[in-house]
């Protein structure tokens, strides 16, 4: 059948006060700086939405100079995205996630969401 495509996209970016949100100047402009090369993994359930099967799809791109990332034409649906944290400068890390990797579940109707990466 037919599938709809989708975009999913943000920034990884320093969460310096670790709130978990990007904190905006009063001209909507970030405070705390987006980290550029980081590696973004996108992880499709495939047509049936059921991780761990034949169907599942795997995306891969690098966040810009400005720590956003982008994967376009990319089939609607449920993800988990991931960011390789072997590609995130030695200096930061993410708490209370499993070591090389953090996580998240997109529905790609509503697919922006930023990654905030702590100093160590």
């Amino acid at each position: 059948g037919f599938i709809e495509s989708s975009s999913i996209g943000d920034t990884v970016y320093k969460d310096l006060d670790a709130d978990g949100t990007q904190n905006l100047d009063a001209s909507n402009n970030p405070i705390e700086p987006g980290i550029a090369g980081v590696s973004v993994i996108a992880h499709w359930a495939g047509s049936d939405g059921v991780f761990g099967n034949a169907d599942d799809a795997t995306y891969v791109i690098n966040t810009d100079s400005t720590g956003h990332y982008l994967f376009t034409n990319v089939p609607s649906g449920k993800y988990q995205v991931s960011v390789n944290m072997g590609t995130v400068p030695a200096d930061y890390a993410v708490p209370v996630q499993v070591p090389g990797e953090i996580t998240f579940g997109v529905e790609t109707s509503s697919g922006y969401h930023g990654v905030g990466i702590n100093t160590t």
